[in-house]
């Protein structure tokens, strides 16, 4: 046999191998690429999102610090509750969209636009999850607004607030409720509400002011 023929077929065979390798070596280097320029993506994306919130932090404490001056000095309530409204506005993706959506309707509410702030902590409450303890907060309020506007909706939401035992603010509700039917002279439901707060078990949620005044209420009915 001819070496140079068995060369040459050997050296033709390892030919296609490159070949072949650097067809794999083309996919290899593209998977590279592509994983690259995905993960630039994806730290672009963090980089972005840190940006974002670090920016909405920024413009909620300024508009905190308007809030409190206007707490302390009687400003104009509109101006404040535009601010926060601003503030939405420029960061409805933000993690903190939902907090300016609150604060706007406390500056509502300042101002006495119940109504106003009514729906605008619907709104908020649309932004924040359910399993949020600021859920039930914002709840609370709203249905404390909406008996106040004389709507029925408040006293059932307050009802329901009251009485969910996986709700770790109840003790607020249970203590509005009580003072709700104190004031329409259902002492025994105020009594029910008040007797149910202050037999609430002892943990790191529970709110001791609430037991106090509910306790209180009851030396009042006794």
């Amino acid at each position: 046999m001819d070496k140079r023929s068995s060369y040459g077929t050997m050296s033709f065979g390892g030919n296609g191998y490159m070949k072949n390798n650097n067809g794999y070596m083309n996919y290899l280097l593209l998977a590279v690429g592509l994983a690259a320029v995905v993960g630039a993506g994806y730290f672009g994306y963090r980089w972005y999102v840190v940006s974002r919130e670090q920016s909405a932090q920024v413009m909620f404490a300024e508009c905190l610090r308007e809030y409190e001056k206007g707490a302390r000095e009687r400003q104009t309530w509109a101006d404040i509750q535009a601010l926060w409204a601003a503030g939405y506005a420029r960061h409805t993706q933000s993690s903190l969209a939902p907090y300016f959506k609150a604060f706007e309707a406390n500056s509502a509410l300042k101002q006495d636009k119940k109504a106003e702030a009514v729906a605008l902590l619907d709104a908020a409450l649309s932004l924040v999850a359910a399993s949020s303890p600021l859920y039930t907060v914002y709840a609370t309020k709203r249905a404390l607004i909406n008996i106040d506007l004389g709507n029925e909706t408040g006293l059932q939401e307050l009802e329901k607030l009251a009485y969910d035992k996986n709700n770790v603010q109840r003790d607020v509700a249970l203590y509005y409720l009580g003072l709700y039917q104190w004031s329409k002279n259902n002492i025994e439901d105020a009594k029910e509400a008040w007797e149910t707060l202050t037999a609430l078990p002892d943990s790191p949620e529970q709110t001791t002011l609430w037991t106090a005044l509910a306790e209180q209420k009851l030396q009042q009915i006794a």
